[in-house]
This record gives structure tokens, C-alpha cells and sequence, in this order.
């Protein structure tokens, strides 16, 4: 997981075991925003601005990183990423905010696609406003991306890390703002239902793909949920992220838990994800 970042400041990137409650972390001089464990025990790539690195959590000094590659967008920072069944690392870009959800280059996000053996990242779309959220169907055959400002979640046809005839899947502006807000991360159930976390309304939101029906709806105590996941023994435990970005000093936009990590039990949410897929190194 990613403690906060500001556009323009530090980051720490942090990883807690809800087992044991141990929490590690590190710190970071520029604007980090995704942290993926990889196949190797201990060891997990992260976005530093327009640069992925690796760290290994076992060493002692914490700022000794490996650069695994950087994209020419000097004035662009990644956002989301997330690694499909084989350990490709899907990775989108956005540029800088003046605020919280207005960028200084529209359209200028880009999405990549990378793998070790390669050692080269592949753009494989561009034309975006804010890179976020990217999972897939359970099969594979579908990869799914929010592109938060303009409040679209598009599908892809996918096949090894290649994406294809891109399609609208889901708009969130058939809601109001002050509904659904805008769409942020997002993870896939086990049964193909897509949870989509709604920056400035504080929720999170299930949703049936074939129909485009909200199934549930989550409220939390901050406005802006960033981002989700299933964890615990039989991944039924909902895990969502939120941003202290966005919400100031005003106290009725949850102030108090804004930048608090979430857990949501099955027993309110009736659901089970999947496992995790960790980049291939």
C-alpha cells in the first residue's frame, strides 16, 4: 500500500501483515502512487514519478532502489498499475493536478504495459486525463480502466498484454457528481462483479458488468475513497484506501479518517476475490 502523496511532495510506501499488525515503511522524495509485491519473497516494484522501481524490504538501507525502467513523460507522473495472471505490469500516467481532479495536460495520460524479460515498457494507448483503477475478468480476456475525469470506465479486449477494440463499460455520468463522484480503483469479485471506489463521495460500489446495475453500495466516514482489494485468509475482506488529498480542512467531507485504511468483513459485503497476481520478475 501507498501512505499519502501529494503531487508535488514525499511519499512513504508502506506495508503492513494484518496477521501479525506489523507495519513497514520507507520514504520516498517524490510522488509515489502504486506498490505491487513481486515473485520474489520480501521484494515489491513501485511508481516514483515517471520511474518503477524495486525494493527488496529486508535491506537496511531503505533508499537503495533498483531502477527497472522510467517512460519519456518528464512532466508526468504514474497513477494506478496493477499486474495481470503472468506478471505483466499494467501501469497508467496522468499529469500533474492543480486540484484534486483538474490536471494541468488533459488527455496526456498514457497507459503502459511492461515485463521483465522485455525490459522495455510498451505504450499501449494514450489520450487519457487521470489513469486509474485496471483490473481484468476472471478469465482474462477483458482488462478494465477507469479514466477518472472524464468518469468513464472503459473495456479492452486482452491477450498478453496487448489491448484492443476499447469500449465504454461503464459511465458513471448517468449519475450525478454528487452521487457517484469519480470513479477511482477498483477490484474484481469472484464472480465477475467489478467494485469501483468513488472519489469525493466516500463510496464504494458494486457493479454488474452485463447490465450496468449498481448491486451495493458502501458509504464511509471520509469523501474520498481512492482504492480496494481482497485480502485475509479467504480473501472476503474488502480493503479500501482513502486520500487526505482533496478533503482540506473541511470537516464535513470526513476530515477525521480521511487517509485511513478500511476493512470491510463478508459479512457486509456477501462477496470473495481472488488472489492477487504479483509482477514476474
Amino acid at each position: 500500500m501507498v501512505d499519502a502523496c501529494t503531487a508535488k511532495g514525499s511519499s512513504r510506501i508502506l506495508r503492513w501483515n494484518p496477521l501479525t499488525r506489523g507495519l513497514k515503511s520507507f520514504a520516498i522524495d517524490q510522488c509515489a502512487s502504486f506498490n505491487i509485491p513481486t515473485s520474489e519473497k520480501d521484494s515489491s516494484v513501485f511508481s516514483s514519478k515517471n520511474k518503477v522501481f524495486k525494493c527488496n524490504w529486508n535491506e537496511e538501507n531503505s533508499n537503495d532502489h533498483e531502477l527497472l525502467f522510467q517512460v519519456d513523460e518528464p512532466l508526468n507522473r504514474f497513477n494506478d498499475a496493477k499486474c495481470d495472471k503472468q506478471g505483466i505490469l499494467i501501469a497508467g500516467t496522468m499529469s500533474e493536478e492543480e486540484s484534486p481532479g483538474v490536471v494541468l495536460n488533459p488527455r496526456g495520460g498514457s497507459l503502459y504495459g511492461y515485463r521483465t524479460r522485455a525490459k522495455n515498457a510498451v505504450k499501449l494507448a494514450t489520450g487519457f486525463d487521470l489513469s486509474n483503477g485496471i483490473d481484468w475478468s476472471n478469465d482474462g480476456s477483458q482488462m478494465f480502466f477507469a479514466d477518472s475525469i472524464t468518469r468513464i470506465i472503459y473495456a479492452f479486449d486482452y491477450n498478453d498484454g496487448i489491448i484492443g477494440n476499447k469500449r465504454v463499460c461503464l459511465d458513471f455520468n448517468k449519475y450525478t457528481s454528487s452521487d457517484l463522484g469519480l470513479p477511482d480503483g477498483m477490484t474484481m469479485d469472484i464472480k465477475d462483479k467489478l467494485w469501483v471506489t468513488c472519489f469525493w463521495t466516500g463510496k464504494l460500489v458494486q457493479f454488474d458488468l452485463e447490465t450496468g446495475v449498481i448491486l451495493q453500495e458502501i458509504k464511509f466516514p471520509t469523501a474520498c475513497t481512492t482504492s480496494c482489494c481482497f485480502g485475509g485468509p479467504q480473501l472476503t475482506d474488502l480493503y479500501v484506501t482513502s486520500s487526505k488529498f482533496g478533503v482540506g480542512d473541511d470537516p464535513s467531507k470526513g476530515i477525521k479518517h480521511a487517509g485511513s485504511l478500511f476493512k470491510i468483513p463478508a459479512s457486509v459485503h456477501g462477496s470473495q476475490g481472488t488472489q492477487m497476481n504479483y509482477f514476474q520478475l
